[in-house]
């Protein structure tokens, strides 16, 4: 985003399940994010909200820091060897975030870098674990003016390593991005 007013609307496709963003830039320089998931195989979904800081530099570049937290419940599965039966347990998952972001951006490609530091808290019936994480990952979009196709690919990190947590060491993605400008405000004739 670069100005008060403008909008993105994701949806893609990832390894865990499909995922969708809003963004929305309440001034010229604060954004809201509100980023949701629905978990494939066992099931699941997780939603989070945001608020950051956004800006430019030079012809090409944009910057922006966000941070929020969010909360979802997911099935996770767990085996008994002995009897070769396996059980699905609701869990919920609880994240905190920071979020800094460093992008060059053109009138066809923009190509971004977000080292995300997330901690995640993850609780059943009779358990909690938590611990943090460090997800960077690349950014590219590509299409003109309102419509741009996306491509990401990171690596989600522990950063604890006396905590176990099971989770998907590699981050891809693909998807669309619409951009919305100035839909809630008025424009100067």
């Amino acid at each position: 985003m670069e100005k008060q007013g403008d909008a993105r609307i994701t949806g893609s496709f990832s390894y865990s399940g499909l995922d969708g963003q809003l963004a929305y830039a309440i001034t010229n320089h604060i954004g809201l994010m509100c980023n949701g998931s629905v978990i494939g195989k066992y099931g699941g979904t997780f939603g989070e909200f945001g608020i950051g800081y956004f800006g430019l530099f030079g012809t090409l570049g944009k910057y922006e820091l966000y941070g929020g937290a969010g909360y979802g419940t997911i099935n996770l599965a767990s085996n008994n060897d002995e009897d070769n039966y396996y059980s699905v347990h609701k869990v919920e998952n609880y994240r905190l975030f920071l979020q800094p972001s460093i992008a060059l951006s053109g009138k066809v490609a923009d190509l971004s870098f977000s080292p995300r530091l997330v901690h995640v808290s993850i609780s059943g019936s009779n358990f909690f674990k938590s611990s943090f994480f460090l997800e960077p990952t690349l950014t590219l979009k590509v299409g003109y003016k309102y419509v741009k196709f996306i491509s990401q690919v990171g690596l989600s990190f522990n950063l604890d390593r006396n905590s176990y947590i099971d989770y998907q060491p590699i981050i891809m993605a693909i998807g669309v991005q619409i951009a919305l400008e100035n839909i809630f405000t008025k424009k100067n004739n």
